[in-house]
């Protein structure tokens, strides 16, 4: 059974809500002066498109038939953000 539009729309806000914070704490490192942050600002850049393949993914109203993606790749997708940022927003496919 596939995710409702308001599903959908509930998940896309907590990851881009994620994404924002991942990268506002990596602001603030830099504006306290670390100099250790390639690592992190490396990650900020891979969430940027995890985010973006989920925000495709989910862009048209038959995202399981006309995708690049699988459903097990996806939740791979969703899992490598969860990871990243510390979260656990997972949507049912």
């Amino acid at each position: 059974m596939p995710a409702t539009p308001a599903q959908i729309s509930t998940y896309l806000i907590n990851a881009r809500t994620a994404f924002v914070d991942y990268g506002k704490n990596l602001a603030d490192a830099q504006r306290l002066g670390r100099q250790d942050l390639e690592f992190y600002q490396l990650k900020f850049r891979i969430l940027k498109y995890l985010l973006r393949i989920l925000v495709d993914y989910f862009d048209s109203s038959d995202y399981e038939n006309i995708n690049f993606f699988t459903k097990a790749e996806i939740r791979d997708v969703m899992q490598h953000l969860n990871n990243i940022c510390g979260t656990n927003h997972i949507i049912e496919l």
